[in-house]
């Protein structure tokens, strides 16, 4: 029977869970916390760029959503919430560390700039702006690694610095068709990565 009740609660939305919770049932949070929480190391990871400290974030995180929970509006997404809290809590460590210290910020477009730290700053280091970076140092070995439609999509996106219609033009291939295969390739890519990075931890 606890079987079948953990497998129904599997099925609950998340505003159903924090209901439960709300109504003093603390273990659905367990069933919470897992369903983000890898997902909300990869995007803490991708400003920290350091797995340790990306957990780290991430447990803080899961203590706050948890102490807050509450508070929540079940009229609200709590996707939204839990994202905004992640966020949240990242930006504070990294202005705490940055804080008063100029910094190479990477803006949307990857163009370098020396300014102040602010959270702009560190919103805007896209994903695109990080590969663009890291592309040409320690990702050469990750790369390889993933299958071989992407990885030639990759370097010709971010080593030889096609645009979309470039590629598309080159790969005879749909503009859309291109952006969803970046799109795959990226989230592969930062899979291997986080890997890499936990098995050396």
């Amino acid at each position: 029977m606890k079987k079948k009740n953990s497998i129904v609660k599997q099925d609950l939305s998340d505003e159903q869970l924090v209901k439960k919770i709300q109504s003093g049932n603390h273990e659905n949070f367990n069933i919470l916390s897992k369903r983000y929480e890898v997902k909300l190391l990869r995007y803490i990871f991708k400003y920290t760029k350091n797995l340790q400290l990306a957990e780290d974030i991430l447990q803080n995180t899961l203590i706050k959503t948890h102490k807050n929970i509450e508070k929540f509006n079940l009229n609200k997404k709590f996707t939204s919430w839990i994202y905004k809290i992640a966020y949240n809590e990242t930006m504070t460590y990294l202005n705490k560390e940055k804080k008063n210290k100029k910094v190479l910020s990477l803006d949307n477009n990857g163009q370098i700039e020396d300014e102040l730290f602010t959270p702009h700053d560190i919103e805007s280091l896209s994903v695109n702006a990080w590969l663009k970076q890291e592309l040409q140092n320690e990702m050469q070995s990750s790369i390889k690694k993933l299958p071989k439609k992407y990885r030639k999509i990759i370097y010709m996106r971010f080593i030889e610095d096609l645009s979309y219609q470039e590629i598309s033009q080159s790969l005879n291939l749909p503009v859309s068709t291109i952006g969803t295969q970046i799109r795959r390739a990226k989230k592969q890519l930062l899979d291997i990565i986080l890997s890499e990075q936990n098995l050396k931890s």
